[in-house]
């Protein structure tokens, strides 16, 4: 089930008016907080509902943009890995390196502090410049660790 991260979007116009009323009805609707709900709810079924409603979806750095995505991911994914992506992948995971090198301006806390996929990390202070930079991403950090 294709879905937009709630880290980043972007919206036009038209999407303003159809997904913030539909935002605000789903957050006072459900407000069990556990990031499983929140991906659910949130991502999965606000992409669901912006595609059903003729809002075209589309993502910064798209994984089927990539030419040979499968030798980008370290650890690599056991799953099969077409050209097209078919399979189960988190972008901001494995590939968070391809994505701060084009430009997407994110780290997910998730990945430094817990790196739940044992994904290789070697460097990411390198790629962490402009206003915020490693300092105040490790600062962060020492602040949310469990």
């Amino acid at each position: 089930r294709y879905h937009l991260q709630s880290y980043f979007l972007a919206l036009a116009p038209r999407a303003v008016d159809v997904l913030v009323p539909e935002l605000a009805r789903r957050a006072a609707e459900h407000p069990d907080p556990t990031k499983l709900a929140l991906i659910q709810r949130f991502e999965i079924g606000l992409s669901q509902f912006a595609a059903a409603h003729g809002l075209r979806l589309g993502a910064f750095s798209s994984v089927a943009a990539l030419h040979e995505p499968a030798p980008l991911m370290s650890p690599p994914d056991p799953r099969p890995l077409s050209h097209l992506t078919v399979t189960i992948t988190n972008q901001t995971h494995h590939f968070w390196r391809t994505t701060l090198e084009r430009g997407l301006p994110f780290l997910k806390v998730e990945l430094l502090r817990d790196n739940p996929m044992s994904v290789d990390l070697t460097g990411w202070q390198d790629l962490a410049t402009g206003s915020v930079g490693a300092a105040t991403i490790e600062a962060h950090l020492a602040r949310v660790r469990r």
